[in-house]
């Protein structure tokens, strides 16, 4: 779907191996308590992110209870909960994640996310539903990757980063001199890669529509913030189960021409 040159996909292969290393090394080397992995946490959301630490408020307090991390996003509140690193057993387990339920619904806090570290898991808590309807939008492992940077390991990695990038992105771009994976979050926020998108779920509703059902939600997930949704819809994971889809599905294979970058992606 997304075609990167071979020396670009090797030079953005190797940044993320040598970044997903030396995390390893620092968790691996012991069994840290819970404390460390959630410096970690920090550091990435600085380093890897490019959150600016004055954003993240550590120990926030949440009807009486403390979440890790609340990081202070300009449109909204994000709550991070922090786990020991585990390379044997991962700590992510049904029980953390009822605890992340519990501080989003408590905070009305729409999104969430769960990570040791090394493993990251991104909720989606649509406001005034019931923590059973809490939806995982992205998890992505920072050890386990493919060898090689493909189209659709692009895509997943986009999915990761669309919704939590921070708007001071535009300063923290000028200090990246090197390939990394943050220039491959930028390219997929161009037009470019937007068109190509838009031209992929053309030819998938002329040629299968379970397939065009498939890609869809992914699609919105990446432009959710850019993409106009059809009126009445406020979900940009589940509009496919929409009755009217040959509505939405025009929707979506038309919004390219319509497409503009907003100020921060036409300064990256």
């Amino acid at each position: 779907m997304i075609q990167l040159k071979k020396w670009y996909q090797n030079e953005v292969h190797k940044g993320i191996r040598q970044h997903a290393e030396s995390i390893r090394k620092i968790l691996a080397a012991s069994k840290p308590p819970e404390a460390v992995s959630v410096d970690l946490i920090k550091d990435l959301l600085v380093n890897a992110f490019g959150y600016k630490r004055d954003r993240l408020e550590p120990e926030e307090n949440v009807s009486n209870k403390h979440v890790d991390i609340a990081i202070h996003h300009p449109q909204e509140k994000i709550l991070c909960e922090g786990k020991k690193y585990n390379a044997e057993k991962s700590q992510l387990n049904e029980k953390a994640r009822k605890q992340l339920d519990l501080y989003c619904r408590a905070n009305v806090c729409e999104w969430g996310i769960l990570t040791d570290g090394i493993r990251w898991e991104f909720y989606w808590y649509p406001q005034g539903k019931t923590k059973k309807d809490r939806q995982k939008i992205a998890e992505a492992d920072l050890i386990d990757f493919p060898k090689r940077i493909t189209s659709q390991y692009c895509e997943k990695f986009h999915i990761f980063h669309a919704e939590f990038s921070p708007q001071d992105r535009r300063e923290y771009a000028k200090t990246k001199d090197t390939i990394s994976p943050d220039n491959v979050i930028v390219w997929l926020r161009s037009e470019e890669c937007f068109k190509a998108l838009c031209k992929v779920i053309q030819k998938k509703q002329n040629k299968k529509q379970k397939e065009m059902n498939k890609l869809a939600p992914h699609i919105y997930a990446c432009f959710a913030k850019v993409l106009p949704l059809p009126q009445g819809r406020n979900n940009p994971f589940d509009l496919m189960k929409s009755k009217k889809k040959k509505k939405t599905n025009k929707a979506i294979a038309t919004s390219g021409t319509e497409y503009k970058p907003t100020e921060t992606q036409a300064v990256l």
